[in-house]
């Protein structure tokens, strides 16, 4: 049996189109459901809150409702966390691309991390170039920058430090932290879906830094993580 010139070429073409197109579907369909979870859940947190200040609880029912609210608010966390990725895997919204200091953003959103820290009491190691630009969409680039945060925070053993460095042509950030138990972590899995070091913690979905890839990669930037002793970083290179 012969076959036309191209026919291995052709069927690969087809079958990466279909393949493409039931992803597409499929995030729709996760899209959707995703959506349709948000509304009750931000009703029923709403309905629990006015429970909670109605202050006829004992404190057995009020603590109770304490652990219905924590459920209640990761399952809306984690139906966020969806909806967010489906948008970005399908293309999701243009790139508005604009100059952004970086250094300011970055520093603000180090600061947002003083609670967390201090009540840890964890050791910090901050060096934030100022006037550093760069061009990027801020929506993207507030995205990686709060999931970086929220990963250190969910596993920071003791210590946590932020780097942003100007080297030649190039932009480097760096977010370390020590980790508790470094045999548990697989660092060249970090950056897949549903990776979690721990899983049985339910400190997230194990999507965060799946997204951080995704936008980096869809900025054209490269992100990499090392891990070393026990001190585990995640390197962007701008």
């Amino acid at each position: 049996m012969t076959f036309p010139p191209n026919y291995a070429t052709d069927i690969q073409r087809e079958l990466g189109a279909e393949y493409e197109e039931q992803k597409k579907q499929l995030g729709t369909v996760i899209s959707g459901i995703s959506h349709d979870f948000r509304t009750p859940l931000t009703a029923s947190l709403g309905y629990l809150q006015m429970i909670g200040k109605s202050g006829e609880l004992s404190d057995k029912n009020a603590e109770y409702l304490g652990i219905a609210m924590q459920k209640n608010r990761y399952l809306k966390v984690l139906s966020d966390e969806f909806f967010e990725l489906t948008k970005i895997e399908n293309g999701g919204e243009e790139l508005n691309i604009e100059k952004i200091i970086l250094g300011n953003l970055l520093t603000e959103t180090v600061l947002e991390q003083h609670s967390w820290i201090a009540e840890r009491n964890i050791r910090t190691d901050f060096d934030i170039d100022d006037g550093i630009m760069i061009q990027a969409d801020v929506h993207c680039l507030t995205r990686i920058l709060n999931n970086l945060m929220s990963n250190a925070q969910k596993y920071t053993s003791d210590s946590f430090g932020v780097k942003l460095k100007q080297d030649g042509n190039c932009v480097v950030l760096c977010v370390s932290n020590t980790i508790a138990d470094s045999t548990s972590l697989d660092v060249d899995r970090v950056f897949e879906p549903f990776y979690r070091m721990d899983a049985r913690t339910e400190g997230g979905s194990g999507l965060g830094l799946y997204v951080v890839k995704l936008l980096c990669d869809r900025l054209g930037w490269s992100v990499k993580a090392e891990l070393n002793d026990n001190v585990f970083t995640a390197t962007i290179l701008i």
